[in-house]
């Protein structure tokens, strides 16, 4: 992950640090797999949109925090827009909007 941090243009480091972070998910390590999607998110690189993606699944199915699924889906948007990224968003504002009149 270091090697992200001095070597933002090296495709080679984004993609492994990408496979990096599936495996750990598949392994059932999610923490490590959302510290290196936290890494991917921050900086321009291919995997960015996806690793936004997989933080917002988190967020959204792991924790149940839809405002933060929302917040780093609108983020995944910024770098491109996608239609199943647009209908995660709508959803998630529909949810967030019910979680907010519960809390009323």
């Amino acid at each position: 992950r270091s090697a992200a941090d001095r070597s933002r243009k090296d495709e080679h480091v984004f993609r492994a640090l990408w496979e990096a972070a599936r495996l750990e998910k598949k392994l059932g390590r999610r923490e490590r797999a959302m510290a290196v999607w936290c890494d991917l998110g921050r900086v321009r690189n291919p995997f960015r949109q996806q690793a936004l993606e997989e933080l917002a699944k988190f967020y959204e199915h792991g924790e149940g925090n839809y405002a933060m699924a929302l917040e780093m889906t609108e983020a995944a948007l910024r770098v491109g827009a996608d239609p199943g990224l647009e209908r995660r968003r709508q959803r998630l504002e529909r949810k967030a909007a019910g979680e907010s009149q519960r809390l009323l």
